[in-house]
């Protein structure tokens, strides 16, 4: 459980992180240059600016190797999964994991039924 005093700490916390070195930089480039207030916040929207494009830029590139390697990779690790627990393979054919996985719903839940020796009309009429 978080409480308020956490959540407040790590917002003080990120807020340091996020602002305090751009302070520092545009307070020294302000200082080495003897400017005024009015350049100390141009410094800063130009900090925050590049911050953004930085951010922007980095999170293009890291979608783009999302598709391009890990799809492959968390495919194969879900491929894996159901092998080790014995699930029946997937089907190229099905449109969606969801209907798959209705599908070994409704085989597992008949298997159930049979091996104990009960047989529900509803199943067998759903088929």
């Amino acid at each position: 459980m978080i409480f308020k005093s956490q959540l407040r700490r790590q917002a003080i916390l990120h807020f340091c992180l996020l602002w305090i070195p751009g302070i520092i930089i545009a307070g020294v480039g302000s200082a080495y240059l003897k400017t005024g207030l009015i350049e100390f916040l141009m410094v800063m929207a130009g900090l925050c600016t590049l911050g953004i494009l930085y951010w922007l830029l980095q999170s293009l590139v890291y979608w783009l190797a999302f598709i391009l390697f890990e799809r492959r990779v968390s495919r194969r690790y879900i491929y894996d999964y159901l092998i080790v627990n014995q699930y029946p393979a997937p089907n190229d054919d099905r449109p969606s994991a969801e209907e798959y996985f209705l599908s070994v719903v409704r085989n597992t839940g008949r298997k159930r039924n049979i091996n104990s020796g009960f047989i529900l009309l509803n199943s067998s009429a759903q088929s």
